[in-house]
This record gives structure tokens, sequence and C-alpha cells, in this order.
């Protein structure tokens, strides 16, 4: 079982993976490859902890875009601001959201990521 038994069978787990692991990047497929590990491996756990009846909560971070260091460089589409971000977290957190998109809007914000996304990388062959 382990994740230190299952954040001691009552906590809450808070992990950070990506929108990056919904989909494959020639640009960095190492990363792209790693966050979708995490997110089937926290869809695992999920599912483990209520096969054995564990009431522990689960909340997969996905960042899009954020204003860091990381993110820097020409043409970066449908960035959000650190505060924003971590406003978005935060609120995860406390609302023990099993999944949080962390973009600029709200609102309908991740079917349009999502198609948008879709779309940016199959134009730019990305």
């Amino acid at each position: 079982m382990s994740v230190v038994l299952l954040v001691w069978l009552t906590g809450h787990l808070v992990a950070i993976s990506s929108v990056g692991g919904l989909r494959g990047s020639r640009q960095a497929p190492s990363y792209n490859a790693s966050k979708a590990f995490q997110i089937n491996y926290l869809e695992a756990l999920k599912q483990k902890a209520t096969f054995l009846n564990i009431a522990v909560s689960i909340t997969d971070i996905r960042p899009g875009f954020v204003e860091t260091d990381m993110a820097k460089g020409e043409g970066q589409f449908w960035v959000a601001s650190v505060n924003k971000a971590a406003r978005q977290i935060f609120d995860a957190i406390l609302n023990k959201k099993e999944i949080a998109y962390i973009v600029p809007e709200r609102k309908g914000a991740m079917i349009l990521y999502n198609n948008t996304l879709y779309w940016y990388l199959k134009v730019e062959n990305i």
C-alpha cells in the first residue's frame, strides 16, 4: 500500500502534476511522460484507497503555464499569474478537489484550454 500508508489512512495527499501530462510534446517528452505517470499514479492511489475503504483525500493539481522562470519564452499561450495560480491551488486543497486545473480563467476554461491546446499543438506540430 505505502505512500506513507496512504497518508496515515485518513490524510490529504496533494501532488502537482501538469496539463503537460495529458498530451505528449516533442519539446519535452520526458517532462510530459513524468507528468502522465504522476496523473496515472494518483488515479491508481484513489482507486486503491476506495477499494480498501480508506478515507484519504487526493488532490491532483494540474497547472498550465504560470508566469515563472520555467515558463519564460516567446509566444507562451494563456499564462496565469503566480498569485492567481497560488490562489487556485490553495482553494483546490482547501476544498479537497480531486483534480484542479490551474488556468488564467476558471469558468469553462478547461474545455476551452483542452480544445485550444490540442489544436495549437497539432497546428504547430509540437
